[in-house]
């Protein structure tokens, strides 16, 4: 499943295939994966009203990783990185993942 350097297309896919239970969380993930998908400034605000439930946050970050993340092969030194689409998404992924 790691192609190169980096996890493969088919691993996000199988990512973004995994049941998720809770409403909420559904919808933070469809969110995460629309606005991290694409350069809308409609997406450059905070998130946190919609965390309902203690999964949302994880859930929500799960949704960038698929939509603009990348991590490197455990063969080699552990790397991820998101590249957001415009700078708002990118302030507020890094006080999410800060904060976790």
């Amino acid at each position: 499943m790691v192609n190169g350097d980096s996890f493969s297309k088919e691993t996000k896919d199988l990512l973004s295939s995994i049941n998720i239970k809770r409403a909420c969380c559904n919808r933070v993930f469809k969110c995460a994966v629309n606005c991290f998908s694409s350069a809308s400034d409609a997406c450059s605000g905070s998130f946190s009203d919609l965390f309902e439930c203690q999964s949302c946050r994880a859930v929500f970050i799960r949704g960038a990783f698929i939509a603009c993340g990348t991590v490197s092969s455990p063969k080699h030194a552990y790397h991820l990185e998101f590249s957001p689409p415009n700078d708002g998404l990118a302030e507020y992924l890094s006080i999410l993942l800060d904060e976790c």
